[in-house]
């Protein structure tokens, strides 16, 4: 099955990466392997670069260190001699401890002359590394160094173990480590809200104009692995529901009038590999590339959108579609429209694209380029992706929209205010949310989203119940502050219905902040299902609360207005000379 995808699709080698972000809840890294680098060709910053990871220091320069610190020579040529020694009697080693094996396995045979000096010759080599080793520092002691550096913080003898190389080390480790947190276990999340949902319905429309390829195979659009992946976020507490349908713009005037109208063709630069170039006038040196202009045709989303949501909605309309912008909305539509096309040149939205999210709606396309160069690089070789398979995209935008996540490339930055990129984990995992990685569904490359992207996901539905809730506590508690107890308004606040009330809102108010308490254990464990249960009640518990607030400062204004001014003047000099009333409310303030 896979050589007959391979010479059907045709095989590309991907990125070559030092590190993974697993399936799992982890991520390593090989700190010794590379350096590495990939990321944009022309443009962007934060590329992957030879200096983006630390690198472990060197047995020689570690070894140049001690010598130096212990008064021994670190002459240059000294240092070097040692490593080559090194390197050449663990070589040796080895090719006699493979000859042992095979001449001197029987117990006979080992009796030999030849092997007990081949016996004494291992154990002759064996001495010659650990007088080496004896002589400078083995990699355990700079583990040891790590350790001792490392536990000697914040004591009065700090610093009396350091090491230039163990501190460098740790600096720019101290860098990587605060980075991939921010990239991988809580990146930036984007200005819109995200809210738990009860329904998500998503409504996919594939508008083709040719009958060249099926636009939803295995091999194109793969409808089952999107459905498949889009399942893995569903809570017990919620329902996703999916429909299909296909339409063509030959029998659909209004569609094909919609996507004439925001069909735009742009120049854009390019930079091709030089193995594309064959001629022999190109003086390319392996690894350069040759800058080109290249025409491509995209759709402009909002001009599309404006089309798309003007038509006749029973015909194309998702059944209601409504943006996440409402806190108190239980369901939402989203619409996936995916362009499919037959042409001269590839087809993209807004220029870049395999695909867009809108507020309300998810635009995508689709065209018969199946090895395309794309403007990224790994390790000086370019990337190429299949233009008839958006199902990469189409996840990434849909996950989005209901889970507010962004790409892995994407990152916020604090000083500037505004966002930016970092490429560091872009190839590094199989994600759809990994710019660089598996550009596919190929049931040799498939796609999947991380459980740490799950979890962030429910974190963020969390997070925007959890607004709701806090948001409706404090309103009704301005609502309280507003209100002056007065001996205008001491008669209805002394009232039974009243007093009853504000006693209610009380016992509101401490539950709600109960079950943020709730919510914080459990996600603490990570049991999003808990978290999301109590977050639920908490809402509940403070949407009552702004309800009865409302009611007993109405109460209050109408006693208000009905005492004459000159009246309330009166009581207002009583109240200022003596005795105040002080009722719940201001308890409840």
């Amino acid at each position: 099955r896979y050589i007959n995808e391979i010479y059907e699709r045709g095989a590309k080698e991907t990125c070559l990466v030092d590190g993974w972000s697993s399936h799992g809840r982890y991520a390593y890294i090989d700190m010794t392997a590379g350096p590495m680098k990939w990321g944009p060709t022309i443009g962007g910053d934060g590329v992957r670069g030879p200096s983006s990871l630390p690198r472990v220091p060197s047995f020689s320069s570690w070894i140049s260190f001690s010598e130096a610190r212990k008064g021994k020579s670190n002459n240059p040529h000294h240092i070097s001699s040692m490593a080559d020694d090194m390197k050449r009697y663990q070589d040796e080693l080895v090719l006699l401890q493979i000859s042992y094996s095979k001449i001197c396995r029987f117990h006979a045979k080992a009796k030999s002359k030849e092997c007990r000096e081949m016996k004494n010759q291992i154990d002759n080599v064996k001495q010659s590394i650990t007088s080496i080793e004896t002589r400078g520092s083995s990699d355990s002691d700079f583990t040891s160094t790590i350790k001792t550096s490392l536990a000697g913080e914040g004591s009065e003898n700090e610093g009396a173990t350091s090491s230039p190389p163990v501190d460098l080390f740790l600096s720019q480790l101290g860098g990587f480590v605060e980075n991939t947190v921010r990239q991988l276990i809580v990146p930036p999340a984007p200005m819109f809200p995200v809210f738990f949902l009860s329904r998500i319905s998503f409504h996919v429309f594939i508008i083709s104009n040719h009958n060249e390829f099926p636009p939803k195979s295995r091999q194109s659009f793969d409808y089952e692995m999107f459905k498949h992946e889009l399942l893995r976020f569903k809570l017990s507490q919620q329902e996703f529901s999916f429909t299909f349908k296909e339409l063509s713009m030959k029998s659909d005037q209004a569609l094909a009038a919609a996507y004439a109208s925001a069909l735009r063709t742009v120049v854009v630069p390019e930079v091709h590999s030089y193995h594309n170039y064959n001629s022999k006038e190109l003086k390319q040196e392996e690894g350069e590339g040759m800058i080109s202009s290249a025409t491509r045709l995209y759709l402009d989303s909002k001009s599309l959108r404006s089309h798309l949501t003007s038509l006749d909605e029973s015909s194309h309309s998702s059944e209601g579609t409504t943006e996440q912008t409402d806190p108190f909305q239980t369901q939402i539509h989203i619409p996936i429209f995916l362009f499919s096309v037959k042409g001269k040149y590839p087809l993209f939205v807004d220029k870049y694209y395999q695909s867009k999210a809108m507020s309300d709606m998810i635009i995508a396309v689709q065209s018969d380029f199946q090895s395309w160069q794309t403007p990224l690089t790994c390790n000086s070789n370019p990337l190429y992706i299949n233009l008839r398979d958006p199902t990469k995209s189409i996840l990434a935008s849909s996950l989005l929209l209901i889970g507010g996540l962004l790409p892995n490339h994407i990152t916020y930055r604090e000083e500037q205010k505004a966002a930016g990129q970092n490429w560091m984990w872009a190839a590094m995992g199989d994600s759809p949310l990994c710019a660089l990685g598996t550009s596919s569904s190929s049931s040799f490359h498939p796609l999947s989203f991380t459980q740490t992207q799950i979890d962030i996901a429910h974190r963020n539905m969390l997070i925007g119940s959890m607004q709701i809730s806090a948001f409706l506590l404090n309103a009704a508690v301005r609502l309280l502050l507003q209100q002056k107890t007065t001996l205008a308004n001491v008669r209805v606040i002394e009232a039974e219905e009243v007093t009853r009330n504000l006693r209610y809102m009380q016992e509101l108010h401490q539950a709600t902040h109960l079950e943020w308490d709730y919510i914080a254990n459990a996600s603490s464990l990570l049991n999003w299902e808990q978290a999301i249960k109590h977050a639920k009640l908490a809402s509940e518990h403070a949407t009552n609360l702004h309800l009865i607030s409302l009611k007993v400062t109405n109460m209050i204004r109408l006693e208000t207005c009905k005492t004459p001014p000159s009246k309330q003047a009166a009581m207002m000099m009583m109240s200022k000379q003596g005795d105040t009333t002080a009722g719940m409310i201001s308890i409840m303030a």
